[in-house]
């Protein structure tokens, strides 16, 4: 698309739905790591006017409710797209939705991780349940 038209985007919903290529989270493999940073790039860089975004992922394994072990460099690599696209620009809304049962794990990576002020932050919210879909 023509960089003049893609200027003239300012609101965006954008979902990427990882059930099958993303196996073990909250572990991220090299090709899912590649391809999620690729899609943030784009948003950074290359949609640069949307100020109102909201990004669900979809298609996360189910969560049964016990504690995810976490590994520090899967945390940062879940957030650190986040925290780059927060930071870029002033942002009316800015939503990272994830399923129901994983809010409560992502809101600790973010809490334990996040460099980002807090004013500035991204919400996270909750997004579709559904797993996998349609698939």
């Amino acid at each position: 698309m023509p960089q003049d038209h893609l200027a003239l985007i300012t609101s965006l919903s954008v979902e990427i739905d990882i059930y099958r290529i993303m196996k073990w989270p909250p572990h991220i493999d090299i090709r899912f790591k590649s391809f999620y940073e690729e899609v943030f790039r784009i948003l950074l860089c290359e949609l640069k006017n949307v100020k109102d975004l909201r990004f669900s992922i979809a298609g996360l394994s189910q969560h049964a409710g016990s504690p995810v072990q976490w590994i520090s460099h899967d945390e940062w690599d879940w957030i650190a797209p986040w925290e780059g696209l927060a930071s870029s620009r002033s942002w009316r809304r800015l939503e990272i939705a994830v399923p129901r049962a994983w809010v409560p794990e992502f809101e600790g990576v973010v809490q334990r991780n996040s460099v980002v002020e807090e004013q500035k932050r991204y919400r996270l919210v909750v997004g579709s349940d559904g797993w996998p879909r349609g698939w």
